[in-house]
This record gives C-alpha cells, structure tokens and sequence, in this order.
C-alpha cells in the first residue's frame, strides 16, 4: 500500500532544488533562526502540500452555470467507481447533489471491464448507491476532456497518461484526487455525518490523523488496504465537494452583486426598502440559490454603499 509521495508529484527540477536546499552545507550558510525555517518549511510534506495547495488555487472552475460535472478516472475500474459514488452521496447530504455531477471511467477498454465483485458489494451494503456501484465500466475517450469541468486522476501515473491524451492544454482541469487533501477541514468533515455511523467515525480518524492512501487494493485479499482507501478517497471526495460548493458560493454572490448593480445605482434607489426589492430580485433564478438572510446582507451592504458613494458626490441620501 502506497501513500502520496512527493517527488512522484513534482517537477524534477523542483526535486533536485529540494535536494540541494536541504543539504548540512547549504544550512551552514544561513543564520540559525533561517536554517530552522528551511529546514521545517521545506520537509517532503510541508512541500507536497504547498504544492498541491497551489494547484487547487489555480483551478478554473466555471461556476456560472451552476453546476459541475466531475470525472474520476482510474486506471483499475474500482478507484474512480468508490470516488463517483463518494462524491455522488457526499454532495446529496451537503444539498449539493443539483450542483455536482460526479462520473467515473478506466483509461482504457480493458481495464474498464476489470471485475470488482467485492468492492460492489461492500460499498452496496454501505448505502452509496447501487446503479453507480454497478454500473459497467467506461474508457476514456479525448472528447471526455472537453465535456468535463474537472478530470480528477485516482494518482500520478494516472494523470500523466491523462495529459498525454489531451496534451498540456488541459493541465488547468485535470487534477488528482489527493491534491484536495490541502482544502479538507472541518466543513468537508462534517459530510462524514450523512454516512453509515461505522463508516463515518473511521473517515473523520482518517482525516484527523491517518495518511492518505491513493493505490488500489482489492477487498477479498487484502481489507485492511480497501478501508483505508475507502476511508482516504471519502475525505478527499468531500473536500472536493466543499471545494466546489465554495467555488458555486462565490459565482452566486457576485451574480447577486451585479443584479444589485443593475437595479439600484442612482438617486432614485437610495430609500430602496428590501421587502420591495426582494420580489423583483427573486424572479433571477440565482437569487434562489442564496440563503434569504444572505441575500438581504448583501442588499443592505450595497445600499450602504450606495449612499455613501452619492454623499461624496454631493448628491444627499
């Protein structure tokens, strides 16, 4: 069984600076309190999640839609399957499931009809759903790369393979499921609560201590390595769905923002009351996904602002 590792996932160029970096020659050459820093900032795991923090903040998810379809793919027909259907009961518990649309494939048509009898089982008997679990598998094909707004690869080996169908033109959507582990925190933790009760209390040790398992591992063989990729593949599925949720938050707030902007920018609006301008707004079908709480802050915040914009121009609320 195998953990993410960093120099599988970074450059080889960064590796070799990492190397050199950290030599006993090149510490002596740095004040103490310095050496101290490099030599606890730049561990293997302090690096691997800077860098994967850096590749989740250069994600460019198209919000403006409103929804998100997902790709999970492996290279075993059984990492993406236990993603999809991780991710497809994750998002319905976060009230998420109209937003995000979670798939799976195999790169390839054989490994797409590999068997996982075990795994389907299991996972059935868990509650994630049943079709999902047990559907046939799928290959993917470069069209795939365009239809989806994230391809999430189950390791690197997977990606690179990924990237090498579809180029580098695709780097900015295709991404590994373990870059997500840098966004799971307690939100993305408190999915686990939707879960069967065993199940939950094992992924919320998972995140809370246990490392992070990315390779396969058959359920009739060897358990042990099946749970904790199953348990390893929840934490990170749901801070991909709250990761995505943030991302929707954010492309509703700003399209709110720009109805305010349209109906409400001069004098006439300033004494604007929000139970008169919430039925005008409620006809946009993005105020709907905002809570109405919400929705009023943002209307008071405006006209705040409004005012005091006028005032300074002389014009008297």
């Amino acid at each position: 069984m195998a953990t993410v590792r960093l120099l599988t996932m970074l450059p080889l160029w960064w590796s070799l600076c990492v190397s050199s970096a950290l030599t006993p020659v090149r510490l002596r050459t740095l004040p103490l309190w310095w050496s101290l820093y490099i030599s606890n900032a730049l561990t293997p795991q302090a690096l691997l999640a800077e860098w994967q923090a850096a590749r989740i903040k250069s994600l460019d998810v198209d919000a403006s839609r409103y929804h998100a379809q997902v790709l999970f793919v492996d290279d075993d027909n059984a990492r993406a399957r236990m993603a999809e259907s991780c991710a497809d009961a994750l998002a319905h518990w976060a009230d998420a499931g109209w937003w995000i649309y979670p798939h799976s494939c195999s790169l390839t048509e054989d490994q797409a009809l590999i068997e996982n009898p075990r795994q389907e089982a299991i996972l059935t008997s868990l509650g994630f759903d049943g079709t999902r679990v047990t559907a046939a598998g799928a290959a993917l094909a470069k069209e795939d790369l365009d239809a989806y707004d994230l391809v999430i690869c189950a390791d690197a080996a997977v990606r690179d393979a990924v990237l090498a169908l579809g180029e580098e033109s695709y780097e900015t959507s295709v991404r590994l499921l373990a870059d997500f582990a840098t966004v799971a925190d307690a939100r993305s933790r408190a999915l686990f609560d939707g879960l069967d009760v065993a199940l939950a209390e094992r992924a919320r040790s998972r995140q809370d201590g246990g490392e992070l398992v990315v390779e396969g591992a058959d359920a009739q063989s060897d358990r042990d390595g099946f749970d904790a990729l199953l348990e390893s593949t929840l934490v990170l599925t749901a801070a991909l769905v709250v990761f995505l949720k943030d991302s929707f938050d954010a492309s509703f707030t700003d399209s709110f923002n720009g109805l305010l902007r349209t109906h409400f920018y001069d004098e006439r609006h300033v004494d604007a009351r929000w139970a008169d301008a919430e039925p005008a707004l409620r006809r946009h079908i993005v105020t709907g996904a905002l809570d109405p709480r919400e929705r009023e802050r943002l209307f008071d915040a405006h006209m705040t602002g409004l005012r005091q914009r006028l005032s300074g121009d002389g014009v008297s609320s």
